[in-house]
């Protein structure tokens, strides 16, 4: 008799914010049962319909040893970060709170040690804030030295070296994802992608005119859609290894508004006005060689397509 296998079962830790809600829908097309966990406070963002949602916090070690002993998950993706559009919460950022951060390397070490005495597998979210570019434009690349750029990035960096030092000792399955910049429908309002797309929108229903501060500052920025689709890649391929996500090139603010009212509404053009500065802003991209050679994966997607969405959503 043949006894069917029970599906895949991965957890998502931050699975109500941007990368957590994209790569929960990509995970239950492909059949496998996805676990949620948010946060207890009223700001978690929304899980995705399809995904067992857990509330608590995973950085205690006894909430975090209760959910793994209930699920027993054959994946652990670590989104966990803290953001936030609230005042007390930027408030707090702006300060350079270390404690604000300190729930993700908690969450990674308790991870990294399940998976030390159980088998599972494991990807962590890092972000590209664990470098500082010191030139106009900069590639970053894997080797390249460490020095984060504020309390976020450090957490980040002790993180990568919790993941560094547990894949060397004991030979688990565990990679950290350095994460460039990156949107989606999800993203936060007061994010690049989201404001141009309501500037455009409120272009359309006033006659204001809007000035654009800096506009050749240059930047690199991807489709949180195509780094999750690489994600899954690491999956399904059985792929742990320290990964950059980045658009892999670099373009200026300007060329991002111009693209994106040409393909809503050229007629718009004339109510913007750039102020042409911003070129020397030390800005950085990721070098994504490795990423594409061992994945097959193309690259950061078409942030443009998103500031569509946002403006189309936004209308509706």
């Amino acid at each position: 008799m043949l006894i069917p296998k029970r599906p895949r079962r991965v957890l998502i830790v931050g699975a109500g914010g941007q990368d957590g809600r994209i790569m929960s829908g990509i995970l239950l097309d492909k059949n496998f049962d996805v676990f949620g966990v948010t946060k207890q406070h009223p700001r978690s963002g929304k899980v995705e319909k399809g995904v067992t949602e857990i509330r608590g916090d995973l950085s205690e070690p006894e909430v975090f040893s209760e959910v793994m002993n209930a699920i027993k998950p054959d994946y652990i993706l670590h989104f966990g970060a803290v953001h936030s559009n609230s005042r007390e919460m930027q408030a707090l950022e702006m300060t350079h709170s270390n404690e604000m951060f300190r729930c993700h390397v908690d969450i990674t070490r308790h991870v990294l040690e399940w998976q030390r005495i159980h088998s599972c597998n494991s990807l962590i979210a890092l972000s590209s804030l664990i470098f500082t570019p010191k030139f106009p434009q900069e590639e970053i690349f894997l080797t390249h030295s460490h020095e984060p750029q504020n309390e976020y990035g450090k957490t980040k960096l002790e993180a990568l070296k919790l993941i560094l030092n547990y894949r060397i000792r004991f030979g688990i399955n565990t990679a950290g994802l350095v994460l460039f910049n990156h949107s989606s429908e999800f993203t936060k309002p007061n994010f690049l992608i989201p404001t141009i797309a309501s500037k455009i929108a409120s272009a359309r229903k006033t006659n204001e005119t809007f000035r654009v501060l800096q506009s050749q500052q240059l930047i690199d920025i991807s489709s949180s859609q195509s780094f999750c689709n690489g994600f899954l890649k690491m999956i399904e391929g059985g792929v742990f290894e320290d990964m950059i996500f980045s658009s892999g090139k670099m373009r200026t603010v300007k060329s991002l508004y111009l693209e994106a009212i040409s393909r809503i509404d050229p007629s718009l053009i004339s109510r913007f006005e750039f102020d042409d500065s911003g070129v020397n802003i030390p800005s950085m991209f990721g070098n994504i060689d490795k990423t594409r050679s061992l994945l097959d994966w193309e690259g950061g997607g078409d942030p443009v397509q998103i500031i569509e969405k946002i403006f189309h959503n936004q209308q509706g």
